[in-house]
């Protein structure tokens, strides 16, 4: 981000100076100056996130994993169900309980 919306920090007398610095955000997202670049690195990293995805699964589907399935399949069944489970509970918390003190 520095590289691409950064301004020069301007000296006590007005000149820029070699320090930069990156605007608020809104104001980056919202100037006509920079429209075009914001537009461009904010999908640049969705658009190769797409790509990877497509890619894995392509390789997971070749490799077999059991019964006829591909890792993919495992993939499917297991491993979505567990990081859905870890960005629950992530988002929601969970309880710690001093040593000893667990219940069912």
């Amino acid at each position: 981000m520095k590289e691409l919306f950064s301004l020069p920090k301007l000296k006590q007398d007005g000149t820029p100076g070699k320090e930069r610095y990156i605007p608020p955000l809104d104001d980056v997202q919202r100037s006509a100056e920079w429209r075009e670049m914001w537009i461009g690195y904010s999908t640049y990293d969705a658009e190769g996130t797409w790509y990877l995805r497509n890619e894995l699964e392509r390789l997971l589907k070749m490799r077999p994993w059991a019964q006829g399935e591909s890792m993919y399949e495992f993939y499917m069944a297991y491993l979505v169900p567990f990081a859905e489970l870890l960005t629950d509970i992530e988002r929601v918390g969970i309880k710690v309980c001093p040593r000893g003190q667990w219940s069912l």
